[in-house]
C-alpha cells in the first residue's frame, strides 16, 4: 500500500494542476486509512456492514471535496474528479491492490458502491431498508444528495 501511496501523488498533482485555473475553487483531498486491525476487531464483534474482512488487507478511503462558483465549470470539474479516481483505480489494479469496496458516504453519483459489497452484506442492507424504510422515503423523497438521484434509487435496496 505504501507504493500506491507514493505513486498516486503524481496523479493527484496532475488533477490539482488542472483545477488551478478555475475561479474561486476550493478543494481538499483526504485519505482515511482502514488498517487490518479494524477489520480483525470487527470480526470478533459480528463483522461489519461494509463486508470488509482482514483478508482485504489494509485499505484507505479517498475523499475529494471541491467547491466552485461557476455552474458552467461543473462538467469540467466533474471530469477532473472522475479522471483522478479512474487513474487511482487503474493504478491499484496494476499494482495488485485493487478492492471493489467504495465507501458509500463518499461515493459520487457515478460509481455504484453497492456492487462492491458481498451478497450477504447487500441482503442485510436490503432487509434493514425494508424494516426501517418500507416506503422508500429516504431513497426517493430526498431533495438533495447523490444518494437520492434516480440512479441510487434503483440499486436494489428496496
Amino acid at each position: 500500500m505504501a507504493h500506491m501511496w507514493t505513486r498516486r501523488q503524481s496523479t493527484e498533482d496532475t488533477t490539482v494542476q488542472a483545477l488551478i485555473g478555475f475561479p474561486n475553487i476550493a478543494y481538499s483531498l483526504s485519505f482515511q486509512p482502514v488498517p487490518t486491525i479494524i477489520t480483525l476487531k470487527a470480526a470478533t464483534h459480528g463483522g461489519n456492514s461494509l463486508g470488509l474482512t482482514a483478508a482485504d488487507g489494509s485499505l484507505f478511503n479517498m475523499l475529494l471535496t471541491v467547491s466552485w462558483d461557476t455552474r458552467a465549470d461543473d462538467a469540467l470539474i466533474d471530469q477532473q474528479a472522475k479522471a483522478l479516481f479512474g487513474q487511482s483505480e487503474t493504478m491499484a489494479k496494476q499494482m495488485g491492490l485493487y478492492n471493489e469496496y467504495l465507501y458509500i458516504n463518499y461515493a459520487a453519483p457515478w460509481p455504484d458502491p453497492i456492487s462492491g459489497y458481498v451478497a450477504a452484506v447487500k441482503a442485510q442492507l436490503q432487509a434493514v431498508s425494508k424494516m426501517y424504510d418500507p416506503r422508500g422515503v429516504f431513497r426517493t423523497q430526498c431533495r438533495v444528495g447523490s444518494r437520492c438521484s434516480p440512479r441510487w434509487r434503483n440499486l436494489g435496496l428496496s
